[in-house]
Parts: C-alpha cells; structure tokens; sequence
C-alpha cells in the first residue's frame, strides 16, 4: 500500500426513490471519472488504491466508508488524497445552525441515492491529520440558476426548479449525512485545495464526450504535458475553456493564516505539500 489514495464518482443516472422522474440523464459522468482514474494512476497511485464509484455505487454510505477508510491508511504517516466527482449539483438554502455561507445557500454534489452538501464534505475531510494533503476536484453545477449569458452547446449538469421542488417532496424528512441538524466542524487540518467546474452561482456543462471542465483538465495534463503550480493549472484550465465556463480554485485551509500559500506549490505532477 503507498501513500497515495484516490476516490473518483461518476453519476449518470439517479434513483427514481430519491430524484424526480425525467431528471436529466447525464451522458458522459463515467467518461470523466475514468480519465481522472487514469491521471492518477499516469501520477504514480498504485491500482489497489483507486477506487472508482460509478452511478449505483455512488451512495452515501459508500462515499463515506471509503473516505474513511482511506482516512485511517493515512492516519500515521501521512500522504495524499485525491478526490473527483462528476455529475449534478445543487444549491439549497442553508439550513445548518452555523449559516456559514456568504448566499445563505449551500452546494451540493448529487450522489446516486441524493445530494451530499459542502457542509458534509468539509466534516468527512476535516478527519483527516495535518501531515495529509487533499486534492479535490468537482465537475458539475453549483446552482441551478439562469445564466446572464448564453450558454454553450451541450447538456447541463444541474437540476431544474422543478425538479429540485420535486425532489425535497420524494426526500421529505430525510437527509443524505447531517445537514439538517449537524453541529458544524469547523476546521480541516489537512493541506490542500478545490478545483470547481464553475463559480457557485454558475452551471457546468457537458458536450462531445466529457465535461467542459474535464476536457479542459485532460488537454492540459495529457496533450500539453503541464508540470507545474496551482495557479498555473488553473490558468491553462481557464484558457482551455476559453469563457464557456468560470473555473475555481479555493484552498482548504481558509482558516491558514496564508490561504493562499498553495497557489505557487508544485501540483501536476500530483506531490504531496509539505
């Protein structure tokens, strides 16, 4: 075993018991999801610890056993995760008692058997110890609001009004983690940072074979060869998607006293911050 551990997810379609009927069908999650699979391994993560969740797969439980699971291999000596997901995301109104969001509303990744909040994903990743580094990326919308511009071609990777109203009724006194009633963890210890397809309030799309944002990711880890900084990948993203979409980059240590002290670190190939 090494010290070097991915999880990627790929959701194409849903559970009829969690999600509303005609929800849009993705095409080209597991596309993605197996091209991040393939980069980490192409960065020196051995077979054994790549672990790949596609469509029913990607269940609540599932997610959390396995980041907690490879939490644990980590727990002494430290090392690097990687983190992937491609499919639908959400916002909702922020209904944790610590109102942590700037918008009053908190992101969602949608998982097979329902949404997983940022509120979640900060808990389960802030488990991990200070020696480790975690790397995450997420390719699907934030929101399921209405552009001011025109969007690109191609099928979009959020759920309609509609189809969240219908949603909270098929979910009616249930939640996927803790969100509803949590007592907010408030710290990650871990090093490390977020790539995002879009801005929070902004959609991400899907066309000809990948999501916009992994399309743009592949280019330029596989056909440029790119070897370097945060910033500098996010910068080649950013030209690769040409302003079809609006790529982030956020740390996750926002409580560092230097939050952006990542931005000139080496990241491609994937290392570990020391």
């Amino acid at each position: 075993m090494g010290n070097k551990y991915s999880l990627h997810i790929g959701v194409e379609k849903y559970s009829p018991k969690k999600y509303p009927s005609g929800v849009n069908r993705l095409n080209f999650c597991i596309n993605d999801m197996e091209a991040m699979a393939r980069i980490a391994l192409k960065s020196g993560f051995d077979k054994q610890d790549v672990c790949i969740l596609p469509d029913e797969k990607a269940t609540a439980a599932a997610v959390y056993d396995k980041i907690k699971t490879i939490k644990e291999a980590l727990e002494q000596s430290g090392g690097l995760f990687l983190f992937t997901f491609a499919g639908h995301g959400i916002q909702r109104p922020d209904l944790s008692s610590s109102r942590d969001e700037g918008d009053f509303m908190d992101e969602c990744i949608c998982l097979y058997d329902g949404p997983l909040y940022d509120d979640d994903i900060f808990d389960l990743l802030s488990t991990f110890s200070k020696n480790c580094t975690i790397i995450c990326f997420f390719d699907s919308c934030h929101s399921g609001t209405v552009h001011s511009f025109d969007p690109p071609p191609g099928q979009i990777r959020g759920l309609t009004d509609q189809e969240l109203y219908q949603m909270r009724l098929l979910n009616s006194g249930q939640t996927i983690g803790n969100s509803t009633v949590r007592t907010p963890v408030r710290r990650i210890d871990a090093k490390g940072a977020s790539f995002a397809a879009c801005k929070d309030s902004a959609a991400a799309y899907e066309y000809e074979g990948h999501g916009y944002f992994t399309k743009a990711i592949l280019d330029v880890i596989e056909k440029q060869k790119f070897k370097g900084t945060y910033s500098q990948f996010l910068d080649r993203i950013k030209e690769q998607l040409a302003g079809r979409q609006s790529p982030q980059l956020n740390p996750l240590l926002s409580f560092h006293p230097e939050p952006a002290f990542y931005l000139d670190r080496e990241l491609f190939p994937l290392s570990i911050i020391r």
